[in-house]
């Protein structure tokens, strides 16, 4: 049931994304037509109950339309249905009645689910629509209809199945965007050689395990080419006729998206402006981890590459390269350059003559030492070193350093240079998981600072003059070996984020009463045996992370005052029961109880009628009272390893409740009861994950 959730975001985030002003979107048909002529963006999400087979035909009413997002729910569903079922759903198709030819107004069109698209002969009737998505939906062919859409621009077909596309493709003379990604084409589409306007063309996933997906020699007639995306494409040697795109900005040959470089495709894939969210996410992964088949495998680079001197940004991204090409310092004009998850042992010289480079990502490689030179390139905005094998640093002492992000995060680091001083404009600095014990004190001279990460180190205090870092918002001290909490870090007024989490810290002074701008605290696994009052000073704060505080018994009653509180962890603390101060909360959405003692919840839990998320794993409890029902926004709840005798069915009246985790109670361990029980939450439509 979460996929709604994250499909119904999905067509908010790509609407949005595409208005400043009319920006209002409507998920409601029945909300849309009280006053369809105010109606420009409609989002709509189907059940698999809804039994859809044909839109709504008071669509047609909604004059004004200009975008229209339609998704259909299926996934939960098929955890159980029969495969007939099944079967008989990818064969339905979904049509479009007549009175639909009145959304003269209508530009975008998306559609997203298990189902079938039978476009109407009249299509081409919708002269003002420009783009259309077709996102993870098995459909046998793309009617050749689509061709007569004259004015279309964009036509997204992602994950689809296709083999091939219809000849009249060709008539698309405005179309400038083709996405193709995750589809079955063992060569290349020919009719897309006609599409001679096309500015960007993603390609990447396709080609099978035994054959390579060829470029053809005349991609070089493709003159208005910007972007091209060629990732998983089974690539064995570089396409050296692609050097003959002139005008290319923007080159993906690389195999994956990981989370160490999700930078290139958060803010720089095109394609990922209006699907970027948490079920495209999914399907991503589900391509990576379905299609390793594909992966690129070249290692050199054709001479005639210096050819692209235009390409801003190239993606050599986990292509098993054990050094850098020798000739990519031709490609003079490049900003940004990922060569991310290789097997690179050794840095060339003559990288330093890629001046207008901005992004450098190096992560996940076998570097154990970074030629200095790097830090001399003016432009460079982001440096990615992290996951390497570095063991020494060097910096350079410039006179003028642009860099704004370092990351050294998971290296062999055992001292920082003291000339890290230089880098004055620098925001973000990781330096997590390493062997780290000592920041030299030039450090206190980034006065621009904004992210500092120190995390899984050796660390056992800070400099002295850190208060200097005045601009500082995040700081990550988990993981070292503090004692201690460094009273200079409550003269950080900026300071949103502090973790202090895996410490031996013991005591936390009044002093925090002085960040009155923290929003995140956690403090996970230290020695604490109370919280100071002054705690409840923290009028910002959302997020408090106590757990694994074993000798933790009871919680101030100042924190009464956290009223903006969202996220509350106690687990693994000895509380035994809610302490009353909890129930204040009133914003609270997350609670984590997890092995606390509990052997019943209290009615007063009620009071909570923000939490959305629930857990008491791993206590006593054996029933829950009446009062739950008042939890009506709960959508996720946890109840692991308890003493429930019977099935909790008083959770089946709670109608936000989305998933349950229900394993290792007593009323599960019989058969029948179980089968009983699981039934009816099966039919409620919540997701049982034992």
């Amino acid at each position: 049931m979460k996929t709604i959730i994250f499909i119904y975001l999905f067509c908010l985030f790509f609407i949005y994304s595409g208005h400043t002003q009319r920006d209002f979107i409507y998920t409601s048909l029945e909300a849309a037509l009280e006053t369809p002529e105010k109606v420009y963006q409609l989002s709509l999400t189907f059940d698999y109950d809804d039994d859809l087979n044909k839109l709504p035909k008071v669509l047609g009413k909604l004059s004004n339309l200009e975008e229209l997002c339609i998704n259909h729910q299926t996934q939960s569903i098929f955890r159980t249905a029969r495969t007939e079922d099944y079967d008989a759903f990818y064969k339905s198709w979904i049509f479009f009645p007549d009175e639909l030819k009145n959304l003269k107004n209508l530009k975008k069109l998306h559609f997203q689910g298990l189902l079938n698209i039978k476009f109407p002969d009249w299509l081409g009737q919708l002269e003002a629509l420009e783009e259309i998505a077709i996102i993870d939906i098995k459909i046998d062919h793309l009617q050749p209809i689509i061709g007569n859409v004259k004015n279309l621009k964009k036509l997204i077909l992602f994950k689809t199945s296709l083999t091939e596309l219809p000849a009249s493709l060709k008539q698309l003379k405005q179309l400038t965007h083709l996405d193709i990604r995750g589809n079955y084409f063992e060569t290349f589409p020919s009719v897309v050689l006609d599409l001679k306007q096309l500015e960007e063309l993603s390609l990447a996933f396709n080609g099978t395990k035994a054959k390579a997906f060829e470029i053809p020699k005349n991609i070089k007639d493709l003159k208005a080419l910007k972007t091209l995306d060629l990732r998983y494409s089974k690539l064995e040697v570089f396409p050296e006729s692609i050097t003959q795109l002139e005008n290319l900005e923007l080159l993906f040959l690389g195999n994956g998206v990981h989370p160490d470089n999700s930078w290139l495709y958060d803010s720089l894939f095109p394609f990922e402006n209006y699907e970027y969210n948490v079920s495209t996410i999914k399907i991503r992964k589900e391509l990576i981890d379905e299609d390793l088949r594909q992966v690129n495998t070249f290692e050199k680079f054709p001479t005639s590459v210096q050819t692209l001197q235009n390409l801003r940004l190239l993606d050599l991204g986990t292509l098993n390269l054990k050094a850098i090409p020798k000739n990519i310092e031709l490609l003079e004009g490049l900003e940004i350059l990922n060569f991310a998850k290789n097997k690179i042992t050794s840095l060339p010289k003559t990288l330093d003559r890629l001046t207008r480079l901005e992004t450098l990502d190096l992560s996940l490689n076998l570097l154990t030492e970074i030629d200095p030179t790097i830090f001399q390139l003016k432009n460079l905005r982001r440096l990615y070193l992290q996951s390497n094998k570095i063991n020494q640093l060097e910096i350079a002492a410039l006179k003028t350093s642009n860099l704004q992000e370092l990351n050294l995060s998971s290296n062999a680091l055992i001292t920082i240079p003291s000339t890290v001083g230089v880098l004055k404009k620098l925001k973000v600095l990781d330096l997590a998981q390493n062997q780290l014990s000592i920041l030299p004190a030039s450090s206190t001279q980034l006065h621009q600072l904004e992210v500092l990460d120190l995390a899984m180190n050796q660390f056992n205090n800070i400099p002295k003059n850190f208060d200097q870092l005045t601009k500082l918002k995040k700081l990550e001290l988990s993981s070292n070996q503090f004692s201690r909490t460094p009273i200079e870090l409550f003269e950080l007024k900026e300071l949103e984020l502090l973790n202090l989490s895996y410490n031996p810290i013991n005591k936390i002074p009044k002093e925090i009463q002085q960040l009155q701008k923290l929003k995140v605290l956690g403090l996970e696994d230290s020695k604490l045996k109370q919280l100071p009052k002054e705690i409840g000073q923290l009028r910002q704060l959302e997020v408090l992370i106590i757990s694994g505080n074993k000798k933790l018994t009871k919680m101030p009653t100042t924190l009464a005052s956290l009223q903006k509180l969202k996220v509350l962890d106690l687990g693994f603390t000895s509380l035994k029961e809610i302490p009353a101060v909890i129930f204040s909360l009133k914003n609270l959405e997350e609670l984590n109880l997890y092995s606390t003692n509990l052997n019943q919840l209290s009615p007063e839990i009620k009071a909570l009628t923000q939490l959305r998320r629930l857990i008491l794993d791993y206590n006593k409890i054996q029933e829950f009272p009446k009062e739950i029902l008042g939890l009506k926004q709960l959508e996720e709840l946890s109840i692991q390893n308890n003493q429930f005798q019977k099935c909790p069915s008083i959770l089946l009246e709670l109608k936000s409740l989305k998933t349950l985790f229900p394993a290792n109670n007593p009323f599960l361990i019989e058969d029948n009861n179980e089968g009983h029980c699981l039934k009816a939450f099966h039919e409620q439509k919540i997701d049982l994950i034992k």
